[in-house]
C-alpha cells in the first residue's frame, strides 16, 4: 500500500511538474523578447529548455541572470527525482514481543527422581540419569580399528613407568542459566555456578542455598539438593562403576583387555576412554583438551546434570519442578520512511 502510494504520488507529481514548466517555459520567452530585441535563436532555446534536461542546461548558461533559469534549475534537478523517491520508504525484519506465546524451560531446586529399588529398599540410580552418563561416555569412540594407537617396545619392561594422576571431583552444584532458542537453535550460558564444602555427615545432606537474587532467578528463601542420602550416593557413585578399570596387554599391545569394577559394567566405560579422541569436536567445550579422563568425565557430569534438569518434561506432576517462563518473539517486516528524501521533490 505505501509503495503503491508513492507511485502514484510520485508520478501525479512528475505530470504535472511537466505540465508547469512548459506552461512557465512558454510565458517566460515572451517576456524575454519583449524586454528588448533579441535573436530568433534564443527562442530555440527557450523551447528546447520546456523539452527536456539538456535544453534546461543549455539555457542555464546562456541566460545566467534571467529569472528563466529558476525554472531551468528545477527541470535539471528532476533527474534525481526518482532515487529521491525509490529511498524514501525502506522495508526491513524485526522481532516484536509475541504475546500469544510464552518461552518456557524447565528447572529444579530438589531431585527426588528415584531409581529401581534394590535389596534392603536401596534405591538405584534413575534410568535417564543413567541412559545420560552412558550417551556421554560412549559419545567419542574412535572408529573400529584393527591397528592400535601405539606400540610396546620387545622384551622386557620394567615396572617404573611414571604416572600422570588426574584428579577429578563430582559435586552437587547450582546452575543459573540464560537460554535461548535462535532459528530453530537451542543455546544456553552459565550466568553462575555455586558450590559449596560438602557436608560432614556425607552425601544428600547438604541444602546449597546461593546468595543470589532475582537477576539470577532466585526466588526468596530458595534451597536446592537432593530429596535424600541414598538418592545422592546412587548419583555420586555411579562415574565410580562406568570408569574404574585398567588396560592391559600381552602380546606387544596387539591385542587389549579392559578390566572394569567388580559393580560396573566390566571394561566398556575403560575401553571408551582409552580409545576417545578429544581433538575432535565431540569435546570442543572440555577445559583440559590434552587430557581424555578429564574431558569424559566432564561430559558425564553434564549428561546427569542434564538429565536432572530436563525432570519437569520427563514428570509434569513432579512437586519438585517447576518452569522458568520468558519472552517469545516473533519476526514482523517494519516499515521505515525517511523524510529526508522529500526534500529535492519538494523543493522541485
Amino acid at each position: 500500500m505505501c509503495c503503491a502510494a508513492a507511485y502514484y504520488m510520485e508520478h501525479l507529481g512528475r505530470s504535472r511538474r511537466l505540465q508547469d514548466r512548459k506552461w512557465y517555459k512558454a510565458s517566460l520567452k515572451w517576456i524575454w523578447f519583449a524586454q528588448g530585441p533579441h535573436k530568433l535563436v534564443d527562442l530555440k532555446t527557450f523551447d528546447g529548455a520546456s523539452r527536456g534536461t539538456f535544453g534546461a542546461l543549455v539555457l542555464m548558461l546562456s541566460q545566467t541572470r534571467h529569472f528563466a533559469t529558476f525554472g531551468a534549475v528545477a527541470i535539471v534537478l528532476r533527474i534525481g527525482f526518482d532515487p529521491f523517491i525509490q529511498n524514501l520508504i525502506h522495508f526491513q525484519p524485526g522481532t516484536l514481543p509475541d504475546e500469544g506465546n510464552a518461552a518456557m524451560i524447565g528447572q529444579i531446586s530438589i531431585s527426588n527422581e528415584r531409581g529401581i529399588s534394590t535389596a534392603f529398599a536401596t534405591t538405584g540410580v534413575s534410568q535417564r540419569i543413567k541412559a545420560n552418563a552412558y550417551a556421554a561416555l560412549y559419545q567419542a569412540n574412535l572408529p573400529e580399528t584393527r591397528l592400535p594407537r601405539f606400540t610396546w617396545g620387545g622384551g622386557y619392561l620394567r615396572n617404573n613407568t611414571p604416572f600422570e594422576a588426574t584428579e577429578c571431583v563430582l559435586q552437587p552444584c547450582v546452575l543459573s542459566l540464560t537460554a535461548s532458542v535462535t532459528q530453530g537453535q537451542y543455546s544456553e550460558r552459565v550466568l553462575a555456578t555455586y558450590v559449596q564444602p560438602p557436608s560432614r555427615y556425607g552425601c544428600g545432606f547438604d541444602v546449597l542455598q546461593p546468595p543470589w537474587g532475582a537477576e539470577q532467578g532466585m526466588k526468596p528463601n530458595e534451597t536446592f539438593g537432593f530429596i535424600d542420602w541414598q538418592m545422592c550416593s546412587a548419583v555420586m557413585d555411579l562415574p565410580t562403576s562406568l570408569m574404574v578399570g585398567k588396560a592391559s596387554t600381552f602380546d606387544n599391545n596387539y591385542g587389549l583387555f579392559f578390566e572394569g569394577s567388580t559393580d560396573g559394567v566390566g571394561g566398556d566405560g575403560v575401553e571408551a576412554i582409552f580409545y576417545s579422541n578429544v581433538t575432535w569436536s565431540t569435546y570442543s567445550d572440555c577445559e583440559e583438551p590434552r587430557n581424555g579422563f578429564s574431558c569424559v568425565f566432564q561430559s558425564v557430569g553434564r549428561g546427569m546434570a542434564k538429565a536432572v534438569r530436563d525432570t519437569p518434561f520427563a514428570f509434569t506432576d513432579n512437586n519438585s519442578t517447576s518452569w522458568a517462563i520468558g519472552g517469545s518473539m516473533t519476526t514482523v517486516t517494519f516499515i521505515r520512511v525517511e523524510w529526508q528524501w522529500l526534500s529535492l521533490p519538494l523543493a522541485v
